[in-house]
């Protein structure tokens, strides 16, 4: 469960609702360790201090006494986990971690700017980039607390901050049989790009990050984040189709998944419409790097119900939303390409993310249906059609 602690900031501490000031300004100092991280807080406010560990993270904490310059310290340990899925890693000359299982949160209001200062704490030749700056030992930036919990952080010694020409920051940990970082780089830039080009954003981007691993493993995977995203990849990845559909998958959620607006949830996957997360940037991943979808023969297609109800326990439910995805996306191409001429899905892409910029506008199989309906792309009887018999109802692809 959501570890979640009252702190009322003066000479007393208590747990309980009370009024308070919403701090404006939180410093961050954090001491890298030799298996865990110290996090030392302090802030210029009142209110709530919320710590995220629940079975899902991949972290434990301590709680510390804190001083009087940091009133609030913790420690956080990363847990040991399978290679692929591991985002949080910590050993003596390098880490990686995620925002949701590292920095707590100060403050009520989740969805506030605060002026935030970061200071690494680590020796000289430590070299520290994530979601927000590169290659500074002091950050100072404004962002949500949202923003800290989706973002990537990655430091160590030496550790190469290289950019590309129109100045997304990327490192490389492990060392390749054969890639060569001149031909990581080509295939970030030819990527990134092509993504960009599909959401008709300008080429030269506001600051974004990678972080690539070389793991013990012989499956590739990647998990997108705020302004980042991660590769965790095998010693013997080539530059091939596979590594650009990855690239592609993982930049396309700095859209389809970033910069939508999902159902506020305990949880951080949305079953009523991750078919359209997942499975349509799976799509669209596929289809822009040119690579072949190897569809299971096996597959079986399932209710909503049973997706939901099995999804945290069954190693197989978790990739049934991308290949509904790829399948709904398939038949909406068809049915818009017959019912309108001209249009496109990407052009429904494109409105969802413009409609998102409304904070009330959520991702729902309903506003999904409106989108459609409204803007005349294909028959509304048909779309909602497709996805009863397919989300819904479990009917096979």
């Amino acid at each position: 469960m959501r570890l979640v602690i009252c702190i009322f900031f003066a000479l007393l501490i208590a747990c309980g609702p009370q009024p308070s000031r919403e701090p404006q300004k939180i410093s961050y100092k954090i001491t890298p360790q030799n298996n865990s991280f110290l996090v030392e807080m302090s802030h210029d406010g009142m209110g709530t201090i919320t710590l995220p560990p629940d079975s899902k993270a991949s972290v434990n904490y301590r709680l510390l006494t804190g001083t009087k310059d940091y009133p609030i310290r913790y420690e956080v340990t990363p847990k040991s986990l399978e290679p692929r899925a591991q985002d949080t890693v910590l050993t003596e000359d390098f880490f990686q971690v995620v925002g949701h299982g590292f920095l707590a949160c100060l403050g009520n209001n989740l969805n506030e700017k605060k002026s935030v200062q970061i200071i690494w704490n680590a020796p000289m030749r430590w070299k520290f980039a994530n979601s927000f700056h590169a290659d500074q030992t002091e950050q100072n930036f404004e962002a949500k607390c949202s923003d800290l919990r989706k973002a990537l952080y990655v430091g160590g010694y030496d550790l190469p901050i290289r950019k590309t020409w129109f100045g997304v920051a990327w490192v490389l940990k492990g060392k390749f049989d054969n890639l060569r970082p001149t031909q990581i780089e080509a295939a970030l830039t030819h990527n990134l790009l092509r993504v960009r080009k599909f959401w008709n954003a300008q080429p030269i981007p506001e600051y974004y990050f990678v972080s690539i691993r070389v793991i013990n493993s012989e499956s590739l995977g990647g998990t997108a984040h705020f302004q980042s995203f991660q590769l965790n990849l095998p010693s013997k990845q080539e530059s091939d189709l596979r590594l650009d559909y990855l690239i592609t998958h993982e930049y396309f959620h700095h859209w389809n998944g970033l910069k939508i607006n999902l159902v506020p949830s305990s949880d951080t996957v949305d079953l009523d419409v991750w078919w359209f997360v997942e499975g349509f940037t799976d799509y669209y991943a596929y289809k822009l790097s040119e690579l072949e979808p190897v569809e299971n023969k096996d597959f079986k297609n399932v209710k909503l119900e049973e997706l939901k109800r099995n999804y945290r326990h069954n190693h197989t439910y978790p990739g049934i939303p991308y290949v509904q995805g790829r399948h709904i996306a398939n038949k909406f191409e068809d049915q818009i390409s017959r019912y309108s001429s001209g249009k496109e899905l990407k052009h429904v892409m494109h409105e969802i993310i413009q409609r998102s910029q409304d904070p009330n506008f959520y991702l729902t199989r309903e506003n999904i249906l409106k989108v459609l309906c409204e803007g005349q792309y294909m028959s509304c009887a048909g779309a909602h059609a497709i996805l009863k018999d397919y989300v819904e109802q479990g009917i096979s692809l």
